[in-house]
């Protein structure tokens, strides 16, 4: 008996380049390459990955509870959760229904304690990349204003 699964993809609000066609074909490969059978694949188009309120998500967690499948397949764990809490609570809350998540791209499946692991730790990782550089944005941002405050003055 084939294991059933969902897709799940998301693209932004912003969009910036990504193509939700890329992700769901990535993830179908994959799964057809395990030999799983995909029972739906879910969409979620405009929403930002830290945004728990999302249609497709919803309906994806609703049918987990009804036990439709046992896995979810995404691209990333940033297409399916964005912040290392959200991880951990979509995590925690499908293991009650015995589904785990598998991510394409970075070969993680939270199925194994070690996929687990390392799938938080890739999240937290991103958002430690994200909070050092907001202070060097916002550092090099005063010191160029500051150049222009001290280049008028002098022409003055």
């Amino acid at each position: 008996m084939k294991k059933r699964c969902a897709i799940y993809c998301r693209v932004s609000t912003s969009n910036l380049g990504q193509d939700i066609d890329r992700q769901i074909h990535e993830c179908h490969r994959y799964a057809e390459m395990m030999g799983y059978e995909i029972v739906e694949t879910y969409q979620d188009e405009g929403f930002a990955r830290t945004t728990r309120n999302r249609p497709a998500l919803d309906k994806l967690i609703k049918d987990a509870r009804q036990r439709e499948f046992s896995m979810v397949i995404s691209d990333e764990l940033s297409r399916f959760a964005g912040t290392p809490v959200l991880l951990l609570n979509l995590l925690e809350e499908l293991k009650l229904w015995n589904v785990h998540i598998v991510s394409v791209k970075e070969s993680i499946d939270t199925n194994t304690p070690m996929g687990e692991m390392v799938g938080t730790m890739q999240i937290t990782e991103q958002m430690s990349a994200r909070l050092i550089r907001l202070p060097l944005w916002v550092g090099i941002n005063q010191a160029q204003q500051e150049r222009i405050i001290q280049a008028l003055h002098t022409s003055l």
